[in-house]
């Protein structure tokens, strides 16, 4: 009772009230008692976690600190003092232990268990769980919660982040009787209110009394631990919203997707977890050791071993507690609620093979890709993208296996064949079947036999047919636009597909230029080719992104003009007109009002959600951005590409272990692209300057990715060695960088190389060769301002060399000119001239004004800097000292 007396009032002190409170100086190199601090390795609420050495004892131990600044706190101190008496209460080998406490120097210090290992959150980010896997760690997981209950203590904030597994496979449950998140986390997916009733938890995990902030006992617990279960099966939480609020609504009013659980999930884990996620308190399990004891039989005991009457009564529970479960949710829907849309329903359209010649093999990819785009149009139904689904060209994977991969119920799939190859006028035969996943039950299957003249009359009767048997019914509008037909040329379509094809696989300009051959003889045979001319004018715009010649620009203009006069409410033709504006003239509003004409009429369309994301990421809009970067991804989960894009994006936001989840993903995806290794390393540096985990990484790389590409991955193992003070060897690795010409830009730092060197002999004191190599810079960056005086590149890194040597005006003229220029177009590379002005500014000793400008930056996005990198660049060394910057690196390591 004391105990549980004791938990009580510590949950009644807000994180919030702390939140404002700036913490102490990093502990890394200091002494406590007998313990040498090492590293930090986590921050909360209450405290800075280190790694620690224990002198005496030879051991690491974890050791976590209390701010100086809460030292007075009186509410600060008991809290601390409490989670001491908590964690010391509890014995158990899945449970963290506490060593001791240590009060100096008005501070405290727990001195922690050290736990080796990845968190729960990590494991499951990196691949899914096997069931014996998943089995095991939940039946570790709910001994350690058994042993607390039996204390009278419950978690409260159960989940994949308080959980470690040790490289030998053991669980350690952490964190017990305080939910700590840092600041930011805390913002975005704690809640917490000071007011009666408040809500005190992590949403994604919260039980559904917890989330009305009513009063919570053991089941809050029994709740979160079948959260955590249903993850690690499905890799996906069971309840999940864009919002903090969307999610705690979600878990009041929905049932989980039990159909996501693998299929040899055995039906008395099934019914376990429908027991844990009852909604109602009284209903759901009554005591986790049950579920420590069920999973235990479940691993020990093979699947045979089943007695038709244990069998029996579990279909029996089960079928009470579905019962049971659907009263009780009824009773949690408010009267007045809206019907809740239904489920999505998700399709795959796999490569259509083909049975013909291998030239034919562009003819089947166009067809498929032509039904695909008409099925994407259909409001209800969530079409995968080609990218993702062309993997599964000539695979041997089943049904189902594609299923789990793409987390769709339903394929499409079937073979083409023309009777006279190449031949417009010739026969064509397509034989499809619709498959449902889940059972690998054929829905549908037809043979379509027909004159190419009648091709389109084809598609579009498919895709009706498609939506007919799903249960979707179509408008009238999207019967119109399954109905189109873009030409009465079979010849013209033909070279149309044919252009498309060499435009999808257009990584050159020689491959763009052959598709826009293509498309001009479509057009050539049919001047009233509409699409031909919107994809005409796609590879127009295309070309200028990749030469700059402006005879693209009107060449573009021309053939989107020429699709609009020929069908004004062509959807391609919108989306052509939108990479127009994008690409030739970065004109984002223009560009987002295009594509969002075109989304209304394909809602599904990856490319047209993932494009509007990019504009609105360009624009600044990161809140926007992000959940339609996310969008296309779900919508093409095998594109690697796509999975970067949403890292690459979290990272401008300052979600540096969200994207990492992204990041790891696109490695899996593609682990030869060195981009993915590159900013997950980068993010290792800005969230917690690990110079360490950040080399490797990017050392791992170096065994995957190929030349040329290599060399990215090379110049930022320079910057590493610059971080790390290794000066010798960062000048060792540029020699090494042969294939960059001392003048080109760097892939990834925006910095010559040439003048990398001056700033690496300047850090390294070597102020001749620093001069030097600042000439030399200087006279090449001024030639090529000259030349492209609208590139802030050349003045921003001209700014930097007039700084190297001492010409104050000049650098500080020219590094603003960057930041005007930079500006002039809002986009995501927005800020790196900030940055650098900021770096001149100290170069040139105007301190207060470099500090300005980091302020600025800390605040802004995209996210240029971080407190850590502050901490171990050393173009910020000469500001270490002043007052003003440790504020400001303590606020940006919050």
């Amino acid at each position: 009772n004391k105990i549980n007396n004791l938990f009580d009032s510590l949950v009644q002190t807000d994180e919030s009230e702390f939140e404002d409170v700036v913490t102490e100086p990093n502990l890394v190199g200091r002494k406590i008692g007998s313990f040498e601090i090492v590293e930090m390795i986590g921050r909360g609420g209450m405290g800075v976690v280190y790694l620690a050495r224990d002198t005496k004892l030879k051991r690491s131990v974890a050791i976590k600190s209390i701010p100086a600044a809460l030292a007075d706190s009186s509410i600060a101190r008991t809290r601390f003092r409490r989670e001491a008496e908590l964690l010391a209460s509890l014995n158990h080998s899945n449970i963290a232990v506490i060593h001791d406490i240590i009060e100096e120097d008005k501070s405290g210090y727990l001195v922690l268990e050290y736990v080796p290992g990845q968190t729960l959150s990590e494991r499951i980010a990196r691949e899914p769980l096997k069931l014996e896997e998943a089995l095991s760690i939940g039946g570790q997981i709910a001994e350690a919660v058994s042993a607390a209950h039996k204390k009278g203590i419950v978690h409260r904030d159960l989940k994949p982040g308080n959980i470690k597994i040790t490289p030998e496979g053991r669980v350690k449950v952490l964190d017990f009787g305080l939910a700590k998140v840092p600041a930011s986390e805390g913002k975005r997916s704690g809640i917490t209110e000071t007011q009666p009733g408040r809500i005190i938890g992590t949403p994604a995990y919260m039980s559904p009394e917890q989330a009305r902030g009513k009063e919570t006992n053991h089941c809050t617990d029994i709740w979160s631990f079948g959260c955590i279960i249903y993850q690690m099966l499905t890799s996906h939480l069971p309840f999940e919203g864009e919002t903090a609020t969307d999610t705690l609504a979600r878990i009041i009013e929905r049932q989980p997707d039990w159909e996501l659980l693998p299929k040899d999930t055995p039906e008395n884990v099934r019914t376990l977890l429908k027991r844990c996620l009852e909604k109602n308190p009284d209903s759901r399990l009554g005591d986790i050791k049950e579920a420590a004891l069920e999973l235990s039989e479940t691993i020990n005991t093979p699947a045979p071993a089943l007695t038709t009457k244990s069998r029996k009564v579990t279909m029996m529970l089960g079928a009470v507690i579905i019962i049971v479960a659907a009263a009780i949710s009824v009773r949690f829907i408010p009267e007045k609620q809206v019907q809740l849309p239904p489920k999505q329903i998700r399709l795959v359209v796999l490569p259509f093979k083909n049975v013909g010649p291998v030239e034919e093999e562009y003819f089947a990819d166009g067809i498929t890709d032509e039904i695909r785009t008409r099925l994407a149009g259909i409001n209800g139904l969530d079409v995968i993208s080609r990218q993702s689904a062309t993997q599964y060209k000539k695979s041997e994977k089943n049904a189902q296996q594609i299923a789990e991969d793409l987390g769709v119920g339903y394929i499409l799939e079937g073979t083409i064949q023309r009777e006279r190859p190449s031949d417009p006028n010739s026969r064509v035969k397509i034989t499809l079947e619709l498959i449902k996943a889940s059972n690998n039950m054929n829905m549908w299957a037809e043979v379509y036999d027909g004159y190419m003249s009648e091709i389109f009359s084809l598609q579009s009767v498919v895709a009706e047919q498609v939506a007919r048997e799903l249960d979707i019914t179509l408008l009238e509008p999207q019967r119109q636009a399954l109905a189109y037909k873009a030409t009465k040329n079979t010849e013209a379509y033909e070279y149309y597909l044919k252009g498309k094809e060499y435009y999808r696989l257009a990584y050159s300009i020689a491959e763009a230029q052959q598709s826009i051959e293509m498309f001009n003889k479509a057009i050539t045979l049919d001047p009233d080719f509409a699409p031909a001319y919107a994809q005409l004018s796609r590879a127009c715009s295309w070309m200028y992104q990749n030469d700059k010649s402006d005879s693209w620009i009107q060449k573009a203009k021309n053939a989107v003009e020429n699709a609009f006069r020929l069908d004004p409410d062509l959807p391609e033709a919108h989306h052509a007109l939108g990479g127009f504006y994008y690409n030739c003239h970065r004109d984002y509003n223009l560009a987002l009002n295009q594509y969002e004409i075109v989304r209304k009429s394909q809602p599904n369309n990856s490319e047209i959600i993932a494009a509007i994301g990019n504009v609105q990421r360009r624009q600044g809009r990161f809140d926007e951005a992000i959940v339609n970067i996310k969008d296309a991804f779900e919508l093409n989960p095998l594109s690697f590409s796509r999975a970067y894009s949403v890292g690459f994006t979290l990272t401008f936001m300052r979600k540096y272990e969200e994207a990492d989840f992204y990041f790891e993903r696109a490695i899996k995806l593609a682990p030869n692209a060195p981009f993915p290794y590159i900013w997950k390393a980068r993010n290792y540096l800005r969230g917690k300057g690990d110079t360490a985990r950040a080399r490797e990484v990017l050392e791992g790389a170096l065994e995957k990715v190929e030349p040329p590409e290599k060399f990215a991955i090379d110049e930022w193992l320079v910057n590493i060695d610059l971080y790390d003070r290794r000066y010798e060897e960062a000048l060792d690795a540029l020699d090494r960088l042969s294939s960059v010409p001392e003048d080109d830009f760097a892939h990834i730092g925006h910095i010559p190389n040439v003048l990398k060197r001056a700033l690496i002999y300047d850090y390294w004191d070597k102020k001749e060769l620093a001069k030097e190599h600042y000439e030399l810079a200087c006279s090449i960056l001024k030639s090529k301002a000259e030349k492209q005086p609208r590139e802030p590149a050349y003045y921003g890194t001209l700014g930097i060399a007039y700084a190297g040597l001492g010409r104050k005006d000049d650098a500080i003229r020219a590094g603003k000119r960057a930041i005007e220029l930079d500006h002039e177009t809002p986009n995501a590379d927005g800020l790196i001239w900030d940055k650098e002005l900021a770096r001149i500014y100290v170069m040139l000793g105007e301190y207060d004004k470099a500090i300005d400008k980091l302020d600025f930056l800390l605040r802004a996005l995209p996210a240029r800097i971080s407190g850590p990198l502050l901490q171990i660049d050393p173009a910020w060394k000469p500001l270490r000292n002043h007052p003003r910057f440790k504020k400001l690196i303590e606020q940006g390591n919050n």
